[in-house]
């Protein structure tokens, strides 16, 4: 509307009925003509209609085309359930001289070396414009540890919605949490003039609402890139605005029954034709441990962590910004640093212990390993069950250089998850209730190489 409104001839096609067939030629035979420049499509419509993917060729051939991918981080987020991303493939095959422009404010190096190859292209061959950082300074982030019931959650949401002025945005994991969340304040909210949004992540990657100054996740996101699209959202005209995660970890079996479909364990892969699959819920699995490890931590800003979380450390890039900058000061940790002295520890004698303890007793071939059994030996907890005290890896006395407290050792052994060098699972038991999951991290070995 706003490209309408601005005079620019444009149109938009989409795989649906509520098209008629009337008006797609409307559109074919305007863009033939020259009368519209700019085109919005859908990647299901390209995948679906042959006559459109025609037209392209036909006019790469004689009157010059382009192409720009927006929000091009789908075309692996979205690979497994939105399939047409990945067909976007064909853009090149058709237009072989088409320039592509590709966009997208959150993506790893990583993931952008994937996406082209789902794209078919040479990565070599892609000019990267990077920003020289993602940093929000409008943006106050804080984690709220959640209460033990539900309903003190939801009452803390009404708290922090009626500590701000203007429109809030309150996401939900699921379609069953929004209804009860927006039930919630219909029925304590119904005397105040206060203008709410509750939705899943699937509102809108380009919404772009100017008065928005507080966003809260009920639950917490599937991956740091949606926090960080979800909670953008936020402050958009430049005034400060708060992000607020209601946070506990018992809500990964939430995130696991949506990124998994309720299987109960990531190995549990029972064809060859899964083995893609896996390779997926792998990297899932991975994405929730980081934005585990980013709620828990007390001691990185969150604005800082968020920062270089895409920061593309490569010899190919040469970003400004891509040491550690100052922390913000807005947010929780750093309101918590302020008020503690802050200790910097190396930490490499202690990995390497730690790794040699995960080594060891994951060799043992004894019953599921979890994360607790593994920092109880390295503290040389009394906790430690007492199979595990007879190990010599136990008995043996701590060198001062890796001692380290429990919550250090948490903290370091997340860490290592994070970076691949300790393998996990996730186990999920179903309960006698229809949807209810325990669930377990079990602990499978040190990555090769490490």
């Amino acid at each position: 509307m706003e490209m309408i409104a601005a005079r620019i001839l444009c149109a938009g096609l989409y795989a649906s009925d509520d098209q008629p067939l009337n008006f797609q030629e409307q559109v074919f035979t305007e863009i033939s003509s020259g009368i519209i420049c700019i085109l919005f499509i859908t990647p299901e419509k390209f995948e679906r209609n042959a006559q459109f993917r025609t037209l392209l060729k036909n006019m790469a051939t004689f009157q010059g085309i382009h192409f720009i991918i927006d929000e091009v981080h789908c075309v692996k987020n979205y690979a497994y359930f939105r399939e047409s991303w990945c067909y976007l493939s064909q853009l090149k095959t058709i237009c072989p001289t088409a320039l592509i422009l590709m966009m997208t404010a959150t993506l790893t190096y990583n993931n952008a070396r994937d996406i082209m190859t789902n794209l078919g292209l040479d990565f070599s061959c892609v000019k990267i414009i990077h920003g020289a950082t993602l940093k929000r300074d409008e943006l106050i982030y804080e984690i709220i540890k959640k209460k033990e019931y539900r309903e003190e959650n939801l009452k803390e949401t009404i708290t922090q919605i009626k500590s701000i002025p203007e429109c809030s945005i309150i996401y939900c994991a699921t379609q069953k949490d929004c209804y009860e969340v927006a039930d919630f304040l219909r029925i304590n909210l119904r005397d105040e003039n206060i203008k709410v949004m509750v939705a899943t992540n699937a509102f809108g990657l380009g919404i772009n609402m100017p008065d928005v100054c507080l966003v809260i996740h009920y639950t917490m996101p599937l991956n740091l890139s949606n926090y960080i699209q979800e909670t953008g959202r936020a402050g958009r005209d430049g005034l400060s605005a708060k992000c607020i995660l209601l946070y506990a970890r018992k809500d990964v079996r939430v995130l696991y029954n949506i990124v998994a479909g309720e299987r109960e364990s990531l190995t549990d892969i029972t064809t060859k034709g899964e083995e893609m699959r896996q390779v997926y819920l792998m990297e899932c699995q991975k994405k929730i441990w980081e934005i585990i490890f980013f709620c828990e931590t007390k001691y990185e800003c969150r604005q800082n962590a968020l920062t270089q979380y895409h920061n593309w450390k490569t010899p190919l890039l040469e970003i400004q910004s891509s040491t550690i900058e100052s922390s913000c000061g807005k947010c929780d940790v750093c309101q918590l640093r302020a008020k503690e002295k802050l200790i910097v520890k190396d930490m490499k004698m202690p990995a390497l212990k730690l790794l040699n303890v995960v080594e060891v007793i994951t060799g043992l071939g004894s019953n599921i390993i979890i994360a607790k059994d593994v920092v109880d030996i390295f503290c040389k907890s009394k906790s430690a069950l007492p199979k595990y005290k007879e190990l010599e890896i136990y008995r043996k006395e701590q060198d001062a250089e890796v001692k380290l407290t429990n919550d250090e050792a948490k903290r370091l052994f997340n860490d290592l998850v994070i970076r691949g060098m300790i393998l996990t699972d996730i186990i999920l038991q179903r309960g006698k209730t229809a949807g209810v999951f325990s669930w377990t991290f079990p602990v499978l070995g040190v990555s090769d190489g490490t």
